[in-house]
């Protein structure tokens, strides 16, 4: 009896943990397809510009080059994250976010990239709809160089 009661408690959990809604705050409720300019800041670098040109990226500023559209798919990937935390404060040095290691434009919408939290080693970022917690590889955006399309003609 013990055994079916114990079965049944295991089964409910299961239903509940694959029928739960999907869950989350999503940063932004645009489309990574419909953006047409980047603006990328690194601390202490010159910012990078992109402009998309058909269905392809060029690099317009600091310098005039093809973009890797796959390093560009990746910035634009931060448009689709989610969090399971919005945060409420105003101290943004608290965040890390006073002074942000990265700032994103992607069209007029601004993401900024603080610290990492200690404890759940993911990192604050700000966007017009709040302060979330996300994994840190959205703010592994490419420099200059890891964004310009090599010579040989590959993207």
């Amino acid at each position: 009896m013990r055994n079916w009661i114990l079965l049944a408690v295991v089964a409910a959990l299961a239903v509940f943990i694959f029928s739960k809604p999907d869950a989350g705050f999503r940063l932004s409720d645009a489309d990574p397809g419909g953006v047409s300019q980047i603006r990328i800041e690194h601390m202490g670098s010159p910012a990078i510009m992109l402009k998309k040109a058909g269905n392809d990226w060029e690099i317009t500023s600091p310098i005039k080059a093809r973009a890797k559209q796959e390093a560009v798919e990746g910035i634009l990937s931060i448009l689709n994250a989610k969090s399971d935390q919005r945060i409420e404060g105003r101290e943004l040095s608290r965040f890390g976010l006073d002074v942000p290691v990265v700032s994103l434009l992607l069209d007029a919408e601004k993401f900024d990239f603080g610290m990492i939290n200690p404890l759940t080693q993911q990192q604050y970022v700000m966007t017009g709809k709040g302060i979330y917690l996300v994994s840190p590889k959205y703010a592994l955006i490419p420099g200059i160089s890891d964004l310009e399309a090599d010579h040989a003609g590959t993207s």
